[in-house]
């Protein structure tokens, strides 16, 4: 299982320590299994590559962001994306 995305986009501030973001770009999900015979296998139904698109919510405190979204892959693999910060 392997999952790749490059998106760039924007942040709007809704209040001092709250912002939303939103982009756009490439993703790629590939899902594999290995056969009885050790070989591995590429699953094209749960296999995608295009379109990527994210959107969530940043908390910032002091030196600290907290984001919370989405991620999706053509509308049709979806996944939550987090993540913790430092800002210099």
């Amino acid at each position: 299982n392997s999952r790749h995305s490059e998106t760039i986009g924007g942040a709007h501030r809704i209040s001092p320590s709250l912002s939303l973001y939103e982009g756009m770009g490439y993703g790629d999900r590939k899902q594999a299994w290995e056969t009885t015979e050790k070989e591995w296998v590429r699953i094209t139904d749960y296999s995608y590559r295009g379109l990527a698109y994210e959107a969530g919510m940043l908390w910032k405190r002091r030196y600290w962001t907290v984001s919370l979204g989405t991620l999706t892959i053509k509308a049709k693999y979806w996944e939550m994306v987090a993540g913790v910060g430092v800002n210099f």
